[in-house]
């Protein structure tokens, strides 16, 4: 099957939309709330930014086809994705592959503008810009587009996929936003401690036997 073919207007707009594109933490990030999502228990308001979520990521990968997913296609997706990184939370290895994939790498020039803003920022004077795009063949619908989802997904691992953890106390899996989060999320973290707090002086109680505390007396009013 050949690779799917773009107007110049698709690319552009692709272009302007991989400039606009949140963090690759942030995209990684997407797939592991993907994953742990309960479909079952979504309300039809949160299925409906769910599968605009999923648009705009097609979008992001050029895959143009703006038609939102089915739950069933949804949850195709979310069976795909979510081994690999419960594996890498738990045991801190996947395999992701293989895949039979058409490469696509386009040049062109640069308007004199945008060399100079390039150059301001890098400080490098490029007059080239390039698009490397990676398909998976065939593209048809959204059962066969999960081998693209797995791929940039992979991508992303490649950079984050040490901060994939699995929540000591809910047991949701996360991405860390730093290397010392052990937590899903702020309210695990103070349930946790809180936990740990109580358990600690119920232990010095018992070893120790009930800790007396003094009363104190309270002093008479002076008459005036």
């Amino acid at each position: 099957m050949d690779a799917p073919t773009y107007s110049q207007e698709d690319v552009q707009r692709w272009m302007e939309r991989k400039e606009q594109a949140p963090s690759p933490w942030h995209q990684l990030n997407w797939y592991v709330e993907v994953a742990r999502t309960d479909l079952a228990k979504l309300r039809p308001g949160d299925l409906l930014n769910l599968q605009g979520e999923f648009v705009s990521r097609r979008q992001l990968l050029m895959l143009c086809d703006p038609t939102p997913p089915t739950r069933s296609e949804i949850e195709g997706v979310q069976a795909a994705i979510r081994p690999h990184l419960e594996r890498l939370a738990d045991r801190k290895d996947t395999t992701i592959g293989p895949f039979t994939m058409h490469r696509v790498v386009e040049f062109r020039w640069l308007p004199k503008k945008a060399v100079r803003s390039d150059q301001r920022v890098s400080g490098i004077e490029r007059y080239f810009k390039t698009r490397i795009a990676t398909y998976e063949l065939p593209q048809e619908n959204y059962g066969e587009h999960v081998g693209t989802f797995l791929t940039n997904m992979a991508d992303l691992l490649e950079t984050y996929g040490r901060s994939i953890r699995r929540c000591p106390k809910c047991g949701r899996i996360f991405l860390q936003f730093r290397r010392t989060a052990w937590y899903c999320s702020r309210k695990c973290q103070a349930v946790s401690a809180v936990q740990k707090s109580r358990a600690k002086h119920k232990n010095e109680s018992s070893r120790h036997g009930r800790i007396k505390v003094p009363l104190r007396r309270m002093k008479k009013p002076r008459m005036t």
